[in-house]
């Protein structure tokens, strides 16, 4: 006859996720205890290890509990103009399923401002699982923000739950990273955020107030403080055409898409138009007072 046994950590020791061993136990013969022989276990260890695609920008440190890791999305220009997209693969002994779980405040939770898609599942074969992880287009806040949590519950349920806590060092609007740039003229860094564009400057207006947390359409000043004057520039040629100089050429592209120069046209507040462009031939490219960039 063949006895089985279950041979289990106990207590505290058995929620350390990395307490693997070695560990030694003595069997004895059960006809003579006489005779016995050490036997050396090895547990499996359950602690997962979680990566991404953005290495330095997202960083990993885990708790004195062991089963909890603060996730830290750094201010990184791997983020700038995107809806802040990293793929995060785990691997881990048995699987996971993710969860956004019991979160303990729903207005700062991960599940009120990202989605989670899971494109690879664990196999014995890939022992990974990996994820997705972005805003939603509803998302906007402010740095430092955290939120809490991402679930990671172990398909084998003599493992524990793992989790992540996340805070993002960088601001979001509705949904996108936008650009931080410095102002020529005044050496502050504003953000720059481009969300589409609209028919005429009052929608593009309405929609950016509505934003709130401090966004708004950029000011005739703000674009002057951007590409560094105080004024129309006295150089302007070729019907107001005024080339940006580095590095103004490539914040106008990274915010508009394109920037080699523009044309400005009346210097007023209330009437004023920029169409910022890669070709001085003629108004081409992208009008300020209708596209919806926001700035804070």
């Amino acid at each position: 006859m063949t006895d089985s046994y279950t041979i289990k950590l106990a207590g505290n020791t058995a929620k350390t996720p990395e307490n693997a061993g070695p560990y030694t136990i003595t069997v004895k013969n059960k006809s003579d205890n006489t005779q016995s022989v050490p036997i050396t276990l090895y547990f499996k260890s359950s602690m997962p290890v979680f990566t991404t695609d953005k290495g330095s920008a997202i960083k990993f440190v885990l708790q004195g509990n062991k089963y909890q890791h603060d996730v830290s999305l750094n201010n990184n220009a791997v983020f700038y103009g995107t809806n802040g997209s990293y793929t995060l693969t785990v691997s881990s002994p048995s699987g996971l399923k993710f969860s956004f779980g019991d979160q303990k405040d729903p207005s700062n939770s991960a599940s009120t401002y990202q989605d989670v898609k899971q494109t690879k599942t664990w196999t014995q074969e890939s022992p990974t699982d990996v994820y997705v992880v972005s805003f939603k287009s509803t998302a906007t806040f402010n740095p430092t923000k955290n939120i809490w949590y991402l679930y990671f519950e172990h398909n084998d349920p003599k493992f524990q739950r793992f989790e992540l806590d996340e805070y993002i060092y960088f601001p979001v609007c509705l949904g996108k990273v936008p650009y931080p740039i410095v102002n020529a003229n005044t050496t502050t860094t504003k953000w720059w955020c481009n969300l589409g564009k609209e028919t005429n400057q009052t929608t593009a207006k309405n929609k950016a107030d509505a934003i709130g947390s401090g966004w708004h359409i950029p000011t005739l000043a703000e674009y002057k403080a951007l590409v560094g004057f105080t004024d129309k520039p006295a150089t302007v040629t070729d019907a107001n055409w005024y080339t940006f100089s580095y590095p103004i050429q490539t914040y106008m592209t990274n915010v508009f898409g394109t920037g080699r120069g523009a044309f400005w046209l009346p210097d007023t507040n209330a009437t004023f138009e920029i169409w910022i462009s890669d070709n001085k031939g003629g108004c081409s490219g992208i009008k300020s007072n209708t596209a919806l960039v926001v700035v804070k």
